[in-house]
């Protein structure tokens, strides 16, 4: 996080002055869809969430699966990790949260599991699915590493126009998604500050960090 914020820090702004900025234009296509901003729900994956229980029963949950993607994809697709609590509730006959030392034992022997993985198992999801494929690189376990914005340009350059480059890690503000969308990519993700709002404030705190986000893009262009 310290390596993402601080290559933020370090690329600028050259503000021009005196120029018409009546008319801006926020809207992107992606995967051959419009869309009205470069503003993407990531996936925050493997959640504990006590309150589920209570959040379904109020009717809102679907509210805040939605909220966990801007391109509205299945409900299915936006809830956190299915597969593991489904495999769980198989094997010890209850919920995650309701035997949360045995889940946690699960949860490592699943997530560190000593499998390997290869640029050769992305070409054999292809060969098995026909529609877009997004791609998103986790490499926060290494301490040390790159930026990831300072590698944004050099991952464009390289890509050309043979696949969409969506930006992730270390977005905060609006001037982050402007330095992001400058350097190529084609739309940002954004986790943590609404993961944080929701925790605050429910859906509408989720809702209220986004559009401020939002507001601070326009604003600043």
């Amino acid at each position: 996080m310290d390596a993402n914020r601080l290559a933020f820090r370090q690329w600028k702004l050259v503000p021009r002055m005196l120029r018409p900025t009546t008319h801006r234009d926020l809207t992107i296509e992606l995967f051959g869809e419009k869309y009205e901003n470069p503003i993407l729900m990531a996936p925050i994956g493997v959640q504990y969430n006590p309150f589920s229980t209570r959040t379904q029963k109020q009717g809102s949950q679907k509210s805040v699966q939605k909220l966990a993607s801007h391109i509205e994809l299945e409900t299915g697709l936006d809830s956190p990790d299915p597969v593991f609590g489904k495999n769980f509730k198989e094997n010890f006959n209850a919920e995650p949260e309701d035997k949360i030392t045995e889940a946690s034992a699960e949860w490592i022997g699943d997530v560190f599991s000593g499998a390997v993985h290869s640029w050769g198992k992305i070409a054999l999801l292809k060969k098995h699915w026909d529609g877009p494929i997004v791609l998103k690189g986790i490499r926060r376990q290494l301490d040390g590493a790159v930026g990831s914005l300072d590698m944004l340009p050099e991952i464009v350059e390289a890509v050309g126009n043979k696949l969409t480059v969506i930006f992730d890690s270390g977005i905060r503000t609006g001037v982050d998604i402007i330095k992001a969308l400058s350097l190529g990519a084609k739309a940002v993700f954004v986790g943590k500050p609404a993961i944080y709002g929701l925790a605050v404030a429910g859906k509408q705190g989720a809702k209220q960090v986004l559009q401020g986000i939002l507001a601070d893009v326009d604003q600043s262009m």
